[in-house]
């Protein structure tokens, strides 16, 4: 939970269109229930606009 505070202070959004803030992704994903949880990450984003 300090994690995420601490990723919702910095201001940190996604790079998708909508610029959704990671810190309310990680939180919504934080109190989801079922077990086990999984993060998938889209380590290679390929628009050149990012890079």
């Amino acid at each position: 939970e300090e994690v995420i505070d601490e990723v919702k202070k910095s201001g940190l959004r996604g790079r998708g269109g909508a610029g959704f803030p990671t810190g309310e992704k990680w939180e919504i994903c934080h109190h989801a229930r079922g077990r086990p949880k999984y993060i998938v990450c889209n380590g290679d984003e390929g628009d050149p606009a990012y890079l």
